[in-house]
């Protein structure tokens, strides 16, 4: 008598290779299908083109329903806050990485963590902190409370 075993999803498909939707989130056991959200790190190639970013919501980050935000904010080399009405961007952390192509010419891929908030809110200021409390510092313009 021959074996029947049953088949988990393919390993490219895990592995986000070969699956239509850039959204995949794979993780080793658990594979995560979801059409509608950008992925929670990207990996953007600068300098960029003008089209915005598609972020990931602030509270879902900072409740860690994402994964760890204390993980994704280390790995990021830029943080970036969306505005959710205006769609205008705030680099919060990364003006050393983003140096060499602004002033330099340079063309270069970051990983980027863009987060979807309101600018006129304190999310700004929670989303600071969290990058102070994991990078040290962060790059906004302006002392927060």
């Amino acid at each position: 008598m021959g074996s029947c075993r049953m088949r988990g999803p393919s390993n490219d498909l895990v592995r986000g290779r070969g699956h239509p939707w850039p959204a995949l989130v794979a993780r080793r056991d658990t594979l995560m299908l979801n059409p509608t959200r950008a992925a929670v790190l990207q990996r953007v190639p600068y300098p960029r083109s003008s089209t915005g970013l598609q972020g990931v919501p602030v509270d879902a980050l900072l409740e860690s329903r994402l994964g760890s935000a204390e993980v994704l904010v280390a790995a990021a080399d830029v943080v970036i806050a969306v505005d959710v009405m205006t769609r205008a961007e705030i680099v919060v952390f990364g003006q050393a990485a983003l140096f060499p192509v602004e002033f330099g010419g340079a063309h270069t891929s970051l990983l980027v963590l863009a987060v979807d908030l309101d600018l006129d809110s304190d999310e700004v200021e929670a989303l600071a902190t969290l990058v102070e409390f994991v990078k040290g510092d962060h790059d906004l313009p302006w002392e927060l409370g």
